[in-house]
């Protein structure tokens, strides 16, 4: 897979006019980015966008691993709120060894 980011702090064209007095579209908006995601599987080639606003000034590095982070944190959550006897960490385990676990 590859990643690639996308990255302007220029967004001031993104922030009300005068002509629209107590309108506030994004107030704490500091850059807005594309992400581009290339996946090849079983002779595919698939390519994935994603469009995003930040309210922190980050740079396309940082937004790269900021996407990883929040889903990896999203798979723990998952993974702590499952019912089960199983603990967490062979809950991890057995979702990476057997699809059937993992759905």
């Amino acid at each position: 897979m590859d990643r690639r980011a996308w990255l302007s702090h220029d967004v001031c064209w993104l922030r009300p006019h005068r002509s629209e007095p107590g309108l506030h579209r994004f107030p704490a908006l500091k850059a807005i980015g594309t992400v581009d995601a290339t996946v090849e599987h079983m002779g595919q080639t698939r390519v994935s966008q994603r469009y995003f606003l930040s309210s922190a000034p980050l740079s396309a590095t940082a937004i790269l691993h900021a996407n990883m982070a929040l889903i990896r944190h999203t798979a723990l959550n998952i993974f702590k709120n499952t019912n089960g006897k199983v603990i967490l960490k062979n809950r991890i385990k057995l979702a990476a060894w057997d699809d059937e676990y993992l759905f």
